[in-house]
């Protein structure tokens, strides 16, 4: 049972990330805490994305802007570490009340002020959106927002920005699972459970990739957002 869960939720992440081109990670947190804990679903989260910003880092490794990527990465790493040590502490009713404020405010976000916001290209917004990134992906798997906040003010052209965030994903994908198992938050359940990520996110791609230029993106989005508000007030209630 939770083998199908992983791999219809997988399908459902593929087919969302490129359809939309975000929300694999976030697709997945509202399945994965259904069979797993918060801690160890964002585990699986990140080892599941952790393929597709494989593939991406590999189809645009020659607009990668690595200078972009070294100091944002390392912020991270110290917030991402933090984050995971402390969670592993914390309650688990605490840390789900936590988990659905989070997707409340990232829904509320995306629908009336990811349009609105810009960002300077200075080491201020370096810092902030690096550590928001690292703490929510150390407690959640679902770190990006902040990140493409900053890799749009930076970078100066589309293919420049999806090569460098896909491999800020990457290398910060690869940190946090080091570090995941390190703190024991990673063994064979979660490998087998890895197996059917993996094919499910590929049928999504493969799937959204038939109908991308069919489905109107930003009814698409405006239908995730509103699932977001809806699961986070049920994980809250």
């Amino acid at each position: 049972m939770q083998s199908v869960l992983v791999l219809f939720a997988s399908i459902l992440a593929g087919f969302t990330q490129t359809v939309s081109g975000f929300g694999c990670g976030i697709v997945l947190m509202l399945f994965l805490p259904m069979i797993l804990s918060i801690l160890r679903a964002s585990a699986l989260n990140v080892m599941i994305g952790l393929v597709l910003n494989l593939i991406l880092a590999i189809q645009y490794r020659k607009h990668i802007n690595m200078r972009l990527v070294i100091l944002p990465a390392l912020l991270s790493f110290v917030l991402t570490t933090i984050a995971i040590e402390v969670g592993s502490s914390l309650q688990l009713d605490l840390l789900k009340n936590v988990f659905s404020c989070f997707l409340i405010v990232l829904a509320l976000y995306f629908m009336f002020f990811a349009d609105r916001i810009t960002i300077k290209p200075n080491l201020l917004s370096i810092s902030v959106c690096s550590s928001i990134s690292g703490i929510a992906n150390g407690l959640f798997g679902i770190g990006g927002p902040p990140m493409v906040l900053y890799y749009l003010a930076v970078t100066k052209e589309k293919k420049e920005y999806i090569g460098t965030i896909q491999m800020f994903f990457l290398v910060n994908s690869i940190y946090s699972t080091i570090v995941r198992v390190m703190n024991h938050l990673i063994d064979i359940e979660l490998v087998l459970l890895f197996v059917p990520g993996i094919i499910g996110v590929f049928l999504g791609e493969w799937m959204g990739m038939k109908v991308v230029d069919k489905i109107p993106q930003k009814q698409f989005k405006q239908m995730i957002y509103l699932f977001l508000i809806v699961s986070g007030l049920l994980t809250l209630l």
